[in-house]
């Protein structure tokens, strides 16, 4: 019968299948954390350190935009003296 041992391909097909049922297991694991990284969850993941960011830039562009009207008034003021 061709040489076929059916017992070593038993064994041999149940060890690809093991393998791959591993493989997919840790890219389902995987997939599961990397996901986790993105939803909020008091401080340590990338999603809440992404909003810490936000929020400090929302801060510095609010005071960026202060000073930009200080300045504005501050340039307006002296050139309204040197017309006088």
């Amino acid at each position: 019968m061709l040489g076929v041992n059916w017992n070593n391909w038993f064994t041999v097909a149940s060890g690809y299948a093991t393998t791959v049922g591993v493989g997919a297991g840790f890219l389902v694991w995987g997939w599961r954390k990397l996901m986790a990284e993105f939803k909020p969850n008091s401080g340590s993941s990338l999603k809440d350190a992404l909003n810490r960011i936000e929020d400090k830039l929302d801060d510095i562009n609010a005071h960026v935009h202060e000073v930009d009207s200080e300045l504005k008034s501050h340039i307006s003021y002296h050139k309204g003296k040197e017309s006088r």
